[in-house]
């Protein structure tokens, strides 16, 4: 049957691995039906709808993804799927026009369920994820990222509260503020004299918020500077509790 046919394609080799995005497997195997639905419609047929079935496949995962609010940003479903993000924006406009409002609406999904789940990912305390989202609150509120995308300032939100975690203490004894030359490395690290790292530290770099919600190091680096002249206020009260 159609269904027994979608179940042994998830356990062999998922076009979309799932399983990487810590998806349920129902949301696959309902890609997989709704696929089977749609590489039969006139407007889907002539899309290559065989050769392209990975970006369309890609494109139902993302809205799947969106209208059961699974946090689950388009580039990480990129990487996942080996799809270009031109890609799945071109199969998931199609699949809003062939499968209707059902899955053209999405719920909203907050900034804090995104940032809640990428903690989780990167094995990090529940309480970085409850700052990174206050940290992301007040740069949104105070305007200092504006025209940056939404991953990036969700990744460089969760490392500026894991890089002033590790610092706690000589950033405690400047009351916050850094020099004013200070500058921040391609790899996303500020270079700031005198600086000890903490005891305890969190085990967390650049590079593995970057891994985990595959968003480039330059990307998180643009708005990690943003965020450097308004540390003081950024991280106010966020670390009282770890000196």
């Amino acid at each position: 049957t159609q269904d027994n046919e979608a179940e042994v394609e998830a356990e062999e080799k998922p076009l979309v691995d799932w399983r990487a995005l810590d998806l349920p497997e129902s949301v696959w195997l309902e890609a997989l039906k709704l696929y089977d639905q749609v590489k039969l419609l006139k407007a889907v047929q002539n899309r290559q709808p065989v050769r392209m079935k990975h970006a369309i496949l890609a494109a139902l995962v993302v809205s799947l993804c969106r209208t059961n609010c699974y946090p689950r940003t388009i580039a990480q479903i990129c990487t996942a799927s080996n799809t270009t993000k031109h890609e799945i924006h071109q199969y998931l406009r199609l699949m809003k026009q062939v499968l209707g409002k059902q899955y053209a609406s999405s719920q909203p999904v907050t900034p804090s369920a995104f940032l809640h789940r990428w903690c989780s990912v990167l094995e990090l305390p529940l309480w970085v994820a409850d700052a990174a989202t206050i940290v992301h609150d007040r740069a949104d509120k105070m305007a200092i990222v504006q025209g940056k995308t939404p991953p990036g300032i969700y990744a460089a939100s969760i490392w500026l509260v894991v890089w002033c975690y590790n610092h706690r203490h000589s950033l405690n004894a400047v009351g916050f503020t850094l020099p004013g030359n200070m500058t921040v490395t391609s790899a996303c690290m500020p270079n700031v004299p005198n600086l000890r790292k903490s005891d305890p530290m969190l085990e967390c770099t650049p590079q593995h918020v970057s891994d985990k919600g595959s968003i480039g190091i330059p990307t998180i680096t643009s708005v990690f500077k943003r965020f450097m002249p308004n540390l003081k206020a950024l991280v106010d009260g966020l670390l009282d509790a770890h000196m």
